[in-house]
């Protein structure tokens, strides 16, 4: 048996038999934590990243407190207040293409309240409802291809997010059974 069959086994085993985060969300919680980590491997909920301009970004987020990160366009905005702060500066200043908090939730795309992207237990609800919304649009049928739109529907960015995806399941299986 090859290994994405074998995994799309035990996907769908958990997945019919999987406790939730919360009873409202069909996503299991090891395919959220295998989002999670696959978007912010340091499980900091306290990031901010800009896809756009870093000048205009750091213009902005000068005015707070933050700690620099080894990638320049990402910031730890330390504590969720000041995360809402940052958040809600840049949207006002027409900054709207960033990720936000655990799940790194792209507010261009996702827009909830500023102060739920930095909320561990919100931030995972709102990527279970992300995520439910990919499975709907797909007729209720989930896949890799489907989860991975959680980052991109481009077809190549989907393709190498699914094999990111993947690799990040197979390590929390590991570390499940081990």
């Amino acid at each position: 048996m090859n290994k994405e069959k074998y995994i799309k086994i035990i996907l769908f085993i958990l997945f019919a038999n999987s406790i939730c985060l919360n009873a409202n969300c069909i996503v299991p919680n090891i395919l959220l934590k295998t989002v999670q980590i696959t978007e912010n491997e340091t499980s900091n909920p306290y990031l901010i990243r800009t896809n756009e301009d870093v000048n205009t970004f750091y213009n902005i987020v000068n005015r707070f407190t933050y700690k620099k990160q080894e990638e320049k366009n990402v910031i730890d905005c330390l504590n969720k207040e000041n995360c809402t702060y940052i958040t809600n500066s840049l949207i006002e200043n027409n900054i709207t293409n960033i990720d936000l908090g655990l799940h790194q939730i792209n507010y261009k795309s996702y827009k909830y309240p500023a102060y739920t992207y930095f909320d561990k237990v919100q931030s995972s609800i709102n990527a279970c409802s992300i995520i439910e919304d990919k499975i709907k649009m797909n007729k209720n049928k989930w896949s890799w291809e489907v989860l991975a739109s959680y980052h991109s529907i481009t077809p190549h960015l989907n393709r190498k997010y699914k094999e990111k995806l993947i690799k990040n399941y197979i390590k929390l299986i590991s570390q499940i059974q081990n």
